[in-house]
């Protein structure tokens, strides 16, 4: 196992947090003394805007707030038994764009890896100068989506139950 690193980061737009979202931040935990969580996509763009930069921004995308993710993430980390000393949260632009303002140099980006596009997103913050570690591989065949949670929520059949940890379960049991 490599050495722990001071600071690391992990982003992602948590539309709701998941059990293999869950399963990557606690691996992060065994790799850093901090996790800096980057909730991507903070605020909601336009049908137009989505269609032209290819993000997933819309509210259909992104039903839940930025204070509503850090709610869920906070609560299931702290019952994972994780000090809420030990993470903190920053809105992070899903473009990248001024990263270097809201993240310092030596924070390492920690990447779950489940195919092509985190090749490119590895290579990408590289190049920008960070540091990056993969903590998790995986194919790219996950049992749980934010997608597939939010059309189980939609269609209320209750499978998302099962597809996420118990604190945003009862998070979300108090929306639907």
């Amino acid at each position: 196992m490599q050495e722990k690193v001071k600071l690391g980061l992990i982003h992602g737009r948590f539309q709701p947090l998941h059990n293999g979202h869950m399963k990557y931040l606690l691996a992060g935990f065994e790799h850093a003394e901090h996790i800096v969580i980057g909730i991507c996509t903070p605020e909601i763009c336009t049908n137009e805007f989505a269609e032209q930069t290819g993000y997933p921004c819309t509210l259909r995308q992104n039903p839940y707030s930025y204070d509503e993710r850090v709610a869920m993430i906070a609560a299931s980390l702290c019952d994972a038994a994780i000090p809420s000393e030990r993470f903190s949260f920053i809105p992070f632009p899903s473009d990248y764009k001024n990263i270097s303002s809201l993240v310092s140099n030596d924070t390492v980006f920690f990447i779950g890896h489940t195919g092509a596009l985190d090749s490119k997103k590895k290579e990408f913050l590289e190049n920008l100068g960070y540091s990056t570690r993969i903590i998790l591989l995986s194919d790219d065949t996950r049992e749980e989506s934010g997608a597939k949670i939010r059309e189980s929520i939609a269609n209320r059949d209750n499978i998302w139950k099962s597809m996420v940890p118990h604190a945003v379960k009862k998070f979300l049991e108090n929306r639907v």
